[in-house]
This record gives C-alpha cells, sequence and structure tokens, in this order.
C-alpha cells in the first residue's frame, strides 16, 4: 500500500508541475481561446491569493500527505522552492518568490486588461462600422 500512495504523491508532482506550467505560460494559450483565459486569470489570482496567505498550494498539502502515509520524507517549505532549488541548486528565498510573484501577477494584470480592452475596442468599432458611423 505504500507504493500505492507513494505512485500517487509522484503523480500529484507532476500534476503540480503541469499547474505551474500553465501559470507561467498559459497567457499564451489565452490569447486564442477565451476560457483559458479565464482558468488563467483565476490562477494567478489564487496564486496571489496563496501568496498573500503565506499558504501553500492545496497540491503541496496533498502531497505531503501522501509522501508520509507512504512511509517517504516529506518537505517542509513550498513546491516551487523545493524543487526549483534541486533543479537549479540555489536556496531561494520564500520572499524572494513571493515578491517575484507579485511581479508576474501584475505583468499578468496588465496582459489580460489588455486582452479585455481589445476584444472591447474590437467591438465597438464593429458596431460603429455596421452602423456608418465609423469610416477610415
Amino acid at each position: 500500500m505504500t507504493d500505492f500512495y507513494l505512485f500517487l504523491a509522484h503523480v500529484v508532482v507532476f500534476v503540480h508541475f503541469l499547474w505551474v506550467l500553465f501559470l507561467l505560460l498559459g497567457w499564451l494559450l489565452a490569447l486564442r481561446f477565451e476560457l483559458i483565459r479565464w482558468l488563467h486569470i483565476f490562477g494567478v489570482l489564487f496564486a496571489l491569493f496563496l501568496n498573500i496567505t503565506h499558504l501553500y498550494c492545496p497540491l503541496t498539502y496533498l502531497e505531503i500527505w501522501l509522501r508520509k502515509k507512504a512511509g517517504a520524507q516529506a518537505y517542509d517549505s513550498s513546491f516551487i522552492i523545493h524543487y526549483l532549488e534541486k533543479l537549479i541548486y540555489i536556496s531561494i528565498q520564500p520572499e524572494t518568490l513571493r515578491l517575484l510573484t507579485y511581479i508576474f501577477v501584475l505583468l499578468m494584470a496588465l496582459f489580460h486588461g489588455y486582452l479585455f480592452y481589445r476584444k472591447r475596442y474590437l467591438k465597438i468599432s464593429l458596431c460603429w462600422m455596421q452602423r456608418g458611423f465609423y469610416r477610415r
């Protein structure tokens, strides 16, 4: 049974990695698909909420719980800090990660705001063009 819990912990790590990847690169898909845009906005706002409240992602808690059930060693930091340190062998302070998250959220807010403005502007322009008020 412990192997099963460990397997589930690895699945959670993979899903967590995909979620972080989506948060970082999902804006590219948001250019094309409106549903993805809303999911991306929700994810970015959720990341902001977790940073403001100093909580970890629920997937982190799930992975730690599954590792403990499997008898494996669990870590006591966030998912990103734990695995990013393993990838690049540097120590990342939680405050630095928080600051980077705030900058990222600001950039995504500007990006999504631009998309909404552009979409609204195009609708207004088309409406005016159809009524003959706007000519080029």
